[in-house]
């Protein structure tokens, strides 16, 4: 029940922070959307005869990759702790 609860007041806050094309774990937000960006982004630059490069990136290891002094400094300064998390 505590984390259904902060998890409710940290999504309004934190959206401020993650950015539009993020879509994994956000509410009301999906895949297709991404998708669509791509299709779109091509498509554009077929029509204004332009030359497009597209990354694709593996994220299976982004969670080891985490800079947990800047998260835990964040969290503090927004008034939670990270004591007892388990890295």
């Amino acid at each position: 029940l505590v984390a259904k609860i902060l998890a409710n007041c940290l999504q309004s806050l934190l959206l401020i922070y993650i950015c539009p094309t993020q879509i994994r774990f956000v509410k009301h937000r999906y895949i297709i959307d991404n998708i669509l960006l791509v299709y779109k982004s091509i498509y554009c630059t077929r029509e204004s005869n332009q030359d497009l490069i597209i990354f694709l990136l593996d994220f299976k290891k982004v969670f080891d990759k985490v800079n947990w002094i800047f998260l835990s400094q964040t969290m503090n300064k927004l008034g939670f702790s990270l004591s007892g998390l388990n890295r």
